[in-house]
């Protein structure tokens, strides 16, 4: 009895595992109300392939898409399901201009093969690099404080802005001191 149920048990875990199983893309079913469409996205220079390139397909002139994908790691891309008729097929990714193929007439399989796209190419006409001092700026051989960026000194004495400062101590009787060097030529 032990011996045939287990028997059985490895009759139904055969069975989802089966079932588990997916069909690999070459034997996709041959439907013939249904087209798919496969190709490859590369690089026009390096032909390279593209990863993460976005195919996808507008039926006629609607600008509303029918159907998509992406393209994998080695740049192929295949999308099945598709009601047969005439598709536009677009292929967008960033940093590269966009290409559009069709309209092709679509049904059962057809094979778009390799896809070269090229590098999107933008001139500026004139850049304009803006920076703005910071309070203080430490330089190779000096420390600057920038007392016209300091909004709270406005209206102040140099011994206020010299309280400010970095490093810099100021006593009660307006002495100053530089990291303890109170021998400061003024």
């Amino acid at each position: 009895m032990r011996t045939l149920y287990i028997i059985l048990l490895s009759f139904g875990c055969l069975g989802i595992a089966r079932s588990q199983e997916t069909e690999p893309q070459d034997k996709m079913s041959h439907d013939e109300n249904v087209a798919h469409i496969t190709g490859r996205v590369l690089d026009s220079v390096s032909h390279q392939p593209l990863q993460y390139a976005t195919i996808t397909l507008f039926h006629g002139k609607d600008t509303r898409p029918a159907g998509g994908g992406m393209t994998n790691r080695k740049g192929q891309f295949a999308i099945g399901g598709i009601v047969p008729g005439k598709y536009r097929v677009t292929i967008d990714i960033i940093g590269y201009a966009s290409r559009t193929l069709g309209p092709l007439d679509l049904h059962g399989r057809l094979s778009l093969g390799d896809i070269s796209v090229g590098k999107s190419a933008s001139d500026l006409q004139a850049v304009t690099v803006t920076a703005t001092k910071g309070l203080v700026e430490n330089k190779i051989d000096k420390m600057v404080y920038n007392v016209e960026k300091d909004v709270t000194s406005l209206g102040g004495v140099a011994t206020d802005v010299l309280k400010k400062v970095p490093m810099v101590s100021v006593d009660v009787d307006g002495n100053v001191d530089i990291m303890g060097n109170t021998n400061i030529l003024s």
